[in-house]
């Protein structure tokens, strides 16, 4: 039996750590990180109750080389140029809003580069159930967030920051050329740089299998929980006519997802675990915008139906618990390592009059094509930290014997992605 369960653990724990070369969450997010602990796997056949509640907080992004840049950013660079060449495409082929500005009708064909900085700010509660299933090793549970989000963008002409045909524009010219881009805004039909929504999360539903063995192998216990998940879309999706506005999660998209954990306890109070597992988001044909060419999804003239295929999204979220450093006290770092595949775009619209860049035949479409979807892979490192009071550990004869827990995720690292910093006070009541 033990030769047995020998191989089986070799297995399990070399499936581990081939994890480590994938990456993935549920959460398949780049602006709010949702990052499960190990106790949403290990419950030892408990079923529980988990309120939390949380603040999130953004003002920058990681950009392709991982250095800082403005969240819009993660849609492309904006210039404004090519911003009016989608309009002129979309059947407005004398459109040029330079043409009051005297001395300035040419402008609209000079490249006009804007710096463009966001910002997130969030705050909810979420509420995770699960329950066990007659005493046997499997449970079911689902997971919803409630939140509430107020996101903003804003833009910067800066001349001496550019190489451009304008760089020695003047500030009466820098006034000029923002009252020009709030006028093509306009005609794109947006309806303004700030986004406030309260609404939920997409649904987490799941069945779980674990299995707990003691003293094995030289160790104190070793648990194995394996997870299978729906992710239904209830939350909030992106609005198109708002270019800061965030989809609360997966956009739209339904979703499945597994998970597998391991959890080694080397000695008393001292635990080693890992967490891996994949997402897979489904197809879904929504009315959002789509470019002509160079100019960010964000701001482009035309609209229709766009066929969005989500990449397939990965994790690896290796942790360390010193358990009991006082009466029930515990201490958790946990490193989340979450990476996102393209996502595949078929432009669906029953008009195609005017092309978009998925089927234009410009010269270098090809090298847009690929900075584009290059765009829509992204990857990031989180760096948890968390402090635990367990009061069944602390031997306190209290109702549900409630854990609470104290969490900090920082963005150590990644590209394409939100560096968005969330703070959480998270209880667990068991029954």
């Amino acid at each position: 039996m033990l030769k047995k369960f020998s191989k089986l653990f070799k297995f399990l724990f070399f499936i581990s750590l081939v994890f480590n070369s994938v990456e993935a969450t549920r959460n398949v997010s780049k602006f709010f990180p949702f990052l499960e602990k190990p106790s949403d796997y290990i419950t030892k056949r408990q079923s529980n109750i988990s309120p939390s509640v949380f603040l999130i907080s953004s003002s920058s992004a990681l950009g392709s080389t991982g250095g800082t840049i403005g969240i819009p950013r993660l849609y492309g660079a904006y210039d404004l140029k090519y911003v009016i060449d989608s309009i002129v495409a979309n059947g407005n082929p004398s459109y040029n809003p330079f043409s009051g500005e005297p001395g300035y009708v040419n402008w609209n064909t000079k490249n006009i580069d804007f710096a463009v900085d966001g910002k997130i700010k969030g705050k909810g509660i979420s509420f995770g159930l699960e329950k066990n299933l007659f005493g046997t090793d499997f449970s079911i549970g689902a997971f919803i967030p409630l939140m509430h989000v107020n996101t903003s963008i804003r833009y910067a002409f800066q001349p001496s920051n550019y190489v451009n045909s304008i760089q020695s524009a003047t500030q009466q010219e820098v006034d000029m050329l923002n009252r020009v881009r709030r006028s093509v805004h306009s005609e794109l039909e947006l309806k303004g740089d700030d986004w406030s929504k309260f609404g939920l999360g997409d649904v987490d539903a799941y069945i779980k299998w674990g299995r707990l063995f003691d003293h094995v192998l030289k160790m104190k216990s070793v648990d194995f929980e394996f997870r299978l998940g729906m992710l239904i879309p209830t939350g909030e999706e992106f609005d198109r006519d708002y270019p800061s506005s965030k989809s609360f999660m997966g956009d739209g998209h339904w979703g499945a997802y597994a998970d597998f954990v391991s959890e080694f306890e080397l000695k008393q109070n001292w635990k080693l675990g890992f967490i891996s597992g994949l997402v897979k988001q489904f197809k879904e044909t929504k009315d959002i915008r789509i470019p002509v060419y160079k100019e960010p999804s964000l701001f482009s003239a035309i609209h229709g139906n766009i066929e969005v295929d989500p990449g397939v999204t990965y994790k690896l979220c290796p942790y360390f618990t010193l358990e009991n450093i006082t009466d029930g006290v515990h201490f958790h770092l946990r490193t989340n390592m979450v990476r996102h595949k393209r996502d595949t775009l078929t432009d669906k619209r029953s008009n195609k009059t005017v092309s978009s860049y998925l089927e234009s035949s410009q010269s270098d479409i090809d090298e847009v094509r690929s900075e584009k979807s290059n765009l829509s892979r992204w990857k990031y490192t989180y760096l948890t930290l968390q402090a635990t009071y367990d009061s069944a550990e602390a031997m306190k004869d209290w109702k549900f014997s409630p854990t609470f827990y104290l969490i900090y995720d920082y963005p150590f690292g990644g590209r394409h992605v939100a560096k968005t910093h969330q703070v959480s006070l998270c209880a667990e009541l068991h029954f």
